[in-house]
């Protein structure tokens, strides 16, 4: 069995969600060895801990879209969905993924994400 090819190492970097408030973050990726990134798609989990077996928490990937024109990653979270998560703090990681290979992916992004409640009302 291949094992995932490990193309960069990722950039690390904290995110605060407001909830109730839309959610937006443009990554720029900026690659030699892959001149564009046609049809690759983009990938988001949060888990309670970085591990593979920590619980799921959330499955952000429709929430992740690539865009090859300018090869960036682009995280957009709508305010009514930032409303109805549930969960407090976990990890996450943002990856990319080969259109026709499973195990070319390129992690972008990970660290640590915490949801802010709304106070006031």
């Amino acid at each position: 069995m291949s094992q995932p090819v490990v193309l960069f190492e990722p950039q690390v970097a904290d995110i605060v969600l407001m909830k109730g408030s839309r959610y937006r973050m443009v990554i720029d990726v900026l690659c030699d060895f892959e001149p564009t990134f046609v049809n690759w798609t983009g990938a988001m989990m949060v888990r309670s801990n970085r591990s593979p077996s920590g619980n799921l928490l959330q499955d952000m990937t429709t929430l992740v879209t690539v865009d090859s024109g300018t090869s960036q990653v682009i995280l957009d979270v709508p305010a009514d969905t930032s409303s109805a998560y549930t969960w407090d703090t976990g990890e996450y990681d943002i990856e990319m993924h080969h259109p026709s290979d499973p195990h070319r992916n390129i992690r972008v992004l990970q660290g640590k994400i915490t949801l802010n409640p709304e106070v006031t009302r």
